[in-house]
């Protein structure tokens, strides 16, 4: 056993050491590629046109043939080489690119817009060249389109699949604003403020409430109160999370349940008042409000300027009654201040016909008057007031 597992050891290290010379040795000929490649394109830099062309072939041998790892390397001091005066070198450019992308096509991204920039080139034979180039990658640039619309369908359904709702769908940051929103609509804005925009479950809660009582407005219908709504939602939310919580069992009274309550939410979130049908005055409004809890054909298109403006000045009249109303009260609960009896004074010690004392008791009368009199502003109180002084 020793002896195996020592043969067996020495045949891993042997391997481990001819592989780490493979990788040493496939590193030095990449390093000398690298530099075989950068002096061949300094050297085309000076060369003349025959001599440059056969420098940029001998490039493309080496990036493209036999290490095509450094394409992407020197791709851009090739396509310097789009600029050059002579029209073979650009010629060759187009050529270059063509290969290049036949060989990696994720490059295409980059070289199309030399193929553009050349498609104006003076010279009729360099166009020429382009326009063959695109015949032949046109298959390729089909091929990568695919690919990535492939990938962002994949990751778009993964990412659908990670946010989708049992039962409900997508969540929805809107409600529908043109049609009353179903109980689907308003679930799922509820959840989109719950887990998207991370609300709290009441603040969550009232958000929707509040959108959806905007819109039932928009289409002039009573509602019921804001608070009963609220309760209606947060009963459909437990009972939803009641069914979810059970999603795994097959029984038959789960798959009942869940069908009814996906029937439920395909229906109108109604929250109109309860006296709706007395309230509503105007017979399309419950023409509409009956369409969206039955058949939901027809639509809002806007607002009704000329009855918005009615309903204003309807609502600025009661305000203003409303005001004259407890002004009034406060008036009369003013005038029916408790106003102090004043009894005349008699003294049975004085004698009626001395009329000094007659005199010096009517002065002592009006100092008890005056200290008790209640100073108000109140006409209607002076004037009692005046009419006891009188009669004392």
């Amino acid at each position: 056993m020793s002896s195996k597992r020592k043969n067996q050891s020495g045949a891993g290290e042997a391997s481990q050491f001819f592989h780490g010379q493979d990788v040493e040795t496939q590193n030095a000929t990449i390093q000398a590629t690298s530099e075989r490649v950068i002096d061949l394109l300094n050297q085309a830099q000076l060369a003349n046109v025959e001599e440059k062309l056969n420098y940029l072939k001998q490039v493309q041998e080496l990036i493209v043939n036999k290490d095509p790892t450094l394409l992407d390397n020197f791709l851009d001091e090739v396509l310097i080489f789009q600029q050059d005066r002579h029209h073979d070198i650009r010629k060759f450019v187009v050529l270059f690119i063509e290969e290049t992308c036949k060989k990696d096509p994720e490059l295409l991204s980059k070289t199309v817009g030399c193929l553009t920039y050349m498609l104006d080139d003076e010279n009729i034979s360099v166009r020429k060249r382009v326009m063959l180039a695109c015949n032949s990658l046109y298959k390729i640039a089909l091929q990568v389109v695919i690919i990535e619309m492939a990938a962002s369908s994949c990751v778009a359904i993964s990412t659908r699949l990670q946010t989708e709702i049992f039962l409900i769908g997508q969540p929805e940051p809107n409600l529908p604003d043109k049609v009353l929103p179903l109980t689907s609509d308003v679930l799922k804005t509820f959840f989109y403020h719950l887990n998207s925009t991370k609300k709290s479950v009441p603040e969550s809660f009232k958000t929707t409430v509040d959108e959806l009582i905007i819109i039932w407005n928009k289409a002039r219908i009573p509602t019921a109160f804001h608070p009963n709504v609220v309760l209606k939602l947060k009963t459909l939310v437990q009972e939803f999370k009641l069914i979810k919580k059970n999603k795994s069992r097959l029984s038959d009274s789960q798959k009942s349940r869940e069908k009814s309550f996906t029937d439920t939410i395909g229906l109108l979130f109604d929250i109109a008042h309860k006296d709706v049908e007395t309230m509503i005055r105007i017979e399309e409004d419950k023409e509409f409000l009956l369409d969206q809890r039955c058949q939901r054909k027809m639509v809002m298109f806007g607002e009704d300027k000329e009855l918005s403006k009615l309903e204003a000045r309807n609502e600025a009249r009661k305000q203003a009654e409303r005001e004259r109303k407890l002004k009034e009260e406060q008036r009369q609960s003013g005038a029916s201040a408790i106003v102090p009896v004043i009894e005349p004074l008699h003294d049975e010690s004085y004698s009626d016909d001395n009329d000094n004392d007659a005199v010096d008791n009517d002065k002592m009368v009006d100092r008890d008057f005056e200290k008790s009199l209640f100073i108000t502003d109140n006409k209607s109180v002076k004037q009692v007031l005046q009419g006891q002084l009188n009669q004392v």
